[in-house]
């Protein structure tokens, strides 16, 4: 998928509908980087109304490795760091636009949580 994506995005200007992050740390990063800053909004606030006027094709995420590596606790979905990505992808369902392509960052053990 993310070959079919990027031979889509090829030779095309890709614009960020919109980043969210809380770490006050990465929004200094990114408006250092990309000279606005991100969304301070919680992700398990977001509506699918509010993510469908988006209008994004393409949905980028990292998130939090710590409730799937060893070197954290691995509660897995019952870890609140991993509520944003299953809130997510419960909007999924909801959008009446979804995203053509979802990449995801993967961490060790992620392919086996049942997030």
């Amino acid at each position: 998928a993310a070959e079919e994506w990027a031979g889509r995005a090829e030779g095309r200007e890709v614009e960020v509908a919109q980043a969210f992050d809380i770490s006050e740390l990465a929004n200094t990063v990114y408006t250092h980087n990309f000279k606005h800053p991100p969304s301070v909004k919680s992700i398990t606030g977001l509506t699918a109304k509010a993510m469908d006027s988006l209008q994004a094709d393409t949905w980028l995420m990292s998130p939090p490795c710590q409730p799937y590596t060893s070197q954290g606790l691995q509660k897995d979905h019952e870890d609140p760091r991993a509520q944003p990505l299953l809130h997510l992808c419960s909007l999924l369902r909801e959008l009446p636009q979804p995203p053509t392509f979802i990449l995801l960052e993967n961490v060790k053990n992620f392919e086996t949580s049942r997030s």
